[in-house]
């Protein structure tokens, strides 16, 4: 079964490495038989957030998962999280959830942090990307 969003994002072109990439890890999660919801909140973490992962778990359940398939994993991604907040709010959950706290890419070695396009380059190549499709709309190509 391929990866399937039920809220479809904008479509994003990426670099040959980048796709051969995404297309292994859906190749994983065929094989592995498994959906997984992914949550990213720019925020700390907050006991809502796994309510609304959980409600998230049950549509793709209900919407995308076969009777074969194992059970649809949760991850849930926050700027900070407390361990001890996070426990009780996935404590009576049955599904199963993790939440993780995701670093900047000043976190990132030097090595890599070089390698990675910097936020303000990324936002250039949109902008790009932005012009280049409105020109295709008004002046058709």
């Amino acid at each position: 079964m391929a990866a399937k969003r039920i809220v479809q994002q904008p479509a994003a072109s990426f670099p040959s490495d980048y796709a051969e990439l995404l297309e292994d890890l859906k190749s994983r999660i065929r094989t592995a038989r498994v959906q997984a919801a992914l949550a990213v909140n720019t925020t700390e973490f907050k006991p809502e957030y796994a309510g609304k992962l959980n409600f998230y778990l049950s549509a793709v359940d209900d919407l995308l998962r076969h009777p074969q398939d194992n059970p649809t994993v949760g991850i849930l991604l926050c700027k900070e999280k407390n361990r001890v907040v996070v426990e009780y709010a996935l404590r009576d959950v049955g599904k199963p959830l993790g939440v993780a706290e995701y670093r900047l890419a000043q976190a990132l070695p030097a090595e890599l942090r070089s390698a990675l396009p910097s936020v303000e380059e990324l936002e250039a190549e949109l902008a790009k990307l932005d012009e280049e499709k409105l020109e295709e709309e008004v002046y058709g190509g």
